[in-house]
């Protein structure tokens, strides 16, 4: 429904534990299997790590974030990066299959470059406006102009792992 959303995401702390960001500068990696059921203009989707896990979807050229992520604008699929004053999108070369399996990795290295891999091939890398801020995980999914029927599946979700070098 219109304004709905589903959220996985991760506390930025569990009983006063040592933090769980992710630093860009220690490779953070964030691989997660997915199969997004219809190509719906009414849905929005953020998959990715970001500093400001929430219930809107990093805004393009308008938001203060760190962020590296896929986004489903609901019209197209785009890489986003944040570094902290402007986010900026690329389009990648290959883009999910809607109806089948797809795996997604983002690579943030050293801070330096963001990777987009998509099934296992490199599908775009970007230099620009790369996250330097901690960063958690987020997946959100979420309607917007009528969001479509009670009953629509916008996403299977798959496996996800997220990992850092602590080197």
């Amino acid at each position: 429904t219109a304004g709905s959303y589903a959220r996985i995401f991760q506390e930025t702390e569990q009983n006063s534990a040592i933090s769980n960001h992710f630093d860009p500068g220690k490779n953070p990696y964030f691989r997660y299997e997915f199969s997004p059921n219809v190509a719906d203009s009414r849905a929005r989707m953020f998959l990715g790590f970001r500093t400001t896990p929430g219930v809107s979807i990093p805004v393009v050229g308008a938001s203060a974030e760190h962020c590296a992520g896929l986004i489903w604008s609901g019209t197209v699929w785009r890489l986003a990066t944040g570094d902290g004053t402007t986010i900026s999108t690329g389009t990648p070369s290959t883009l999910p299959t809607v109806g089948a399996r797809n795996v997604f990795e983002v690579y943030i290295l050293s801070g330096v470059s963001v990777e987009l891999w998509l099934n296992g091939v490199l599908v775009l890398t970007k230099t620009t406006n790369r996250p330097t801020g901690a960063l958690e995980w987020e997946i959100l999914l979420k309607g917007e102009d009528g969001g479509g029927a009670a009953d629509d599946s916008l996403m299977t979700l798959g496996e996800c792992i997220f990992q850092e070098n602590p080197a």
